[in-house]
């Protein structure tokens, strides 16, 4: 989420009236989803806590005005994506600092000390309560003041719901109550009142205890911090479930069949045949003639004498012959194929069933986490956020065999499909160190910023003892590396601008925001215009962050050339003298359309005067 607006914090001084003069302070507003799974008495959280536009969280957040001041902090949020989680929360965030109010010296909240207590809830709003002290300069005594956080929204469409611990409060501050966000756009109201023990808190802290016009020797500030964020929880995913199907599957079966056939066979038998065969034979016959002669008379005669003959003869005769042949008979056979089913069930919705084959495959998306800064001098916070990381997960696709074919008159074999299974990879998370993203301050300086001709620009810093209203600020980049106009972004709409500053231990220390679009001054008008060499930024009354001009001019190199100018109590300068060891403190400038940024490096010995706690300035390396 984009931060804005501060929170001013009172320096001393007591009157009967009022308490001690007002140093600013950040108000830090976290924008963070958290997925609240439905639970017997806790909330279910998933991730957070993150800035709008980041950790899967869209859209911005700016802000407007001072806690402590009459009217308060506005936070006003857009473009965010509800629809994205189950449950979107926002509320106090506690991990990385106090929340809570100091008025007495410079140092912020004590943890277990001036930390903020849930005291009650609104059906849009959440109450805390605190207690600090405050140094009264007329009697110089230490008075007890009772302090009390309003946390209201004002537009947007919220709820309040109970934590019962998850998130959980500590000795930075409770949370115990969260909003639940239903809409793209929200606004929180976010007043820090004050009174002096026993009164109960009514009105805001500046000046109604914490005089900003009565402070002691400039050391008092009302030191306060208001940390917000967002918390989610995320979408159900679907489970895929593996449900067996039985497909039945002819088999063939060979059975064997006797087969009765009629085979012609020669078979030799000896029939006897009666064949007459004429033989002659020769019979003598004594036969008396008379016959005047005294000699006998041979007469021959024939007689026919049948003989059998027994002669063998060839017949065929037709004799059946049993064979056996084989003769296949398909015979259906019912087998069981195991067919995975995947059915995808999602809750709270009904559970879809896909047959015969599902593959569920999400989709990693790596997206970039906004590493916020909720601001307090000397003190910066770090955030990691979970990355996808694809691990392998099987899903079941039926792949079928091909049947082969024999040659004909021989039994064909057809196999049954067989499930084979594909992997297919899921998403799961592991967290990983994730980047800072574009528009905010990282916890150091970042490497690849464009550089500026050499002892050209100036980084000065102006502290007034006892007028903080008159805080200054200015930054000049000079003659610098080629910037194209895209690199520019386009302020007058979408694009935030951010500076950074670094101390010697490459420590975050300052981090001024300068909104895009909007309307600035007394009569209303376009903060941002186009110019016909880039863009400028005119805000006479310095809100949210004290910057009152921004030039921003595209040219080749030694053409191109930044500078940005702040005052007043809306300007939350660091601690002077800053510290040039063991590195040079730098400057960078940052935007949320592209990678560009712009940098200026300041060597020991500042030109300014040595040890002064006032004033401050440098050229650049």
């Amino acid at each position: 989420m984009d931060q804005r607006g501060t929170a001013l914090r009172p320096s001393s001084g007591i009157s009967s009236t009022h308490v001690r003069s007002c140093v600013c302070a950040t108000i830090g507003l976290l924008a963070t989803l958290f997925a609240a799974a439905a639970a017997p008495a806790q909330l279910a959280i998933d991730g957070g806590p993150v800035y709008a536009g980041s950790g899967g969280v869209s859209g911005s957040c700016t802000i407007s005005g001072s806690p402590c001041l009459t009217g308060g902090a506005t936070m006003t949020c857009s473009g965010l994506n509800p629809a994205s989680f189950q449950k979107l929360y926002f509320g106090i965030k506690n991990s990385s600092f106090v929340n809570g109010d100091n008025e007495t010296g410079s140092s912020g909240p004590a943890a277990g000390i001036n930390q903020f207590h849930f005291a009650s809830t609104s059906s849009n709003t959440i109450v805390y309560t605190g207690s600090t002290t405050v140094f009264d300069v007329p009697t110089g005594t230490t008075k007890a003041v009772n302090t009390r956080l309003v946390l209201a929204v004002s537009a947007g469409t919220a709820s309040v719901v109970a934590t019962n611990g998850s998130p959980a409060g500590n000795s930075n501050g409770d949370i115990t109550d969260v909003f639940q966000v239903s809409s793209t756009n929200l606004t929180v109201t976010v007043n820090l009142q004050a009174a002096l023990a026993p009164t109960t808190a009514s009105a805001n802290s500046c000046p109604t205890v914490f005089n900003p016009a009565a402070t002691r020797d400039g050391t008092d500030k009302d030191v306060s911090h208001v940390d917000l964020a967002f918390y989610f929880q995320n979408l159900p995913t679907p489970t895929p479930t593996r449900t067996p199907t039985l497909t039945p599957t002819r088999t063939p079966t060979l059975t064997a069949t006797r087969t009765p056939t009629n085979t012609p066979t020669s078979t030799p038998s000896s029939t006897p045949t009666n064949t007459p065969t004429r033989t002659p034979t020769s019979t003598p016959s004594s036969t008396p003639t008379n016959t005047p002669s005294n000699s006998p008379t041979q007469t021959p005669s024939d007689t026919p004498t049948e003989t059998p003959t027994a002669s063998p003869t060839d017949t065929p005769t037709s004799t059946p012959t049993e064979t056996e042949t084989e003769t296949p008979t398909e015979t259906p056979t019912e087998t069981p194929t195991d067919s995975p089913t995947v059915t995808s069930t999602s809750l709270p919705t009904g559970t879809p069933t896909g047959t015969p084959t599902a593959t569920s495959t999400p989709t990693v998306t790596r997206t970039p986490t906004r590493t916020p800064l909720n601001f307090t001098p000397n003190t910066a916070t770090a955030t990691s956020a979970p990355t996808g990381t694809p691990t392998e997960t099987p899903t079941e696709t039926v792949t079928p065999t091909p049947s082969e074919t024999l040659a004909p008159g021989v039994p064909t074999y057809t196999p049954t499909q067989t499930p084979t299974q594909t992997a297919t990879p899921v998403s799961t998370q592991t967290a990983t160190d994730t980047p800072t993203p574009l528009g905010q301050c990282a916890l150091a300086p970042v490497a690849g910023c464009k550089l500026p001709t050499p002892a050209k620009g100036i980084l000065s810093l102006n502290r007034t003892a006892l007028n903080p209203a008159k805080h200054t600020m200015s930054w000049s980049w000079l003659k610098g590396a080629d910037t194209q106009l895209t690199e520019l972004g386009d302020p007058t709409t979408a694009t935030n601008y951010r500076l950074c500053l670094y101390d010697g231990s490459n420590t975050l220390i300052m981090d001024v925001s300068v909104p895009a679009g909007g309307l600035c001054g007394t009569n209303p008008k376009p903060c941002w215009k186009s110019t016909r060499t880039g863009f400028k930024y005119s805000n006479r009354l310095g809100t949210p962050n004290g910057v009152t001009s921004v030039r921003l001019q595209y040219g080749p190199i030694g053409k191109a050339k930044l500078t940005i100018k702040g005052k007043g109590l809306n300007l939350n300068l660091p601690a002077l003298p800053l510290a040039q060891s063991p590195n040079p403190v730098r400057v960078q400038l940052v935007n949320s359309s592209t990678t560009a940024c712009w940098e200026a490096s300041y060597s020991s010995p500042a030109t300014s005067a040595a040890g002064s706690t006032l004033k401050w300035k440098d050229r650049n390396d």
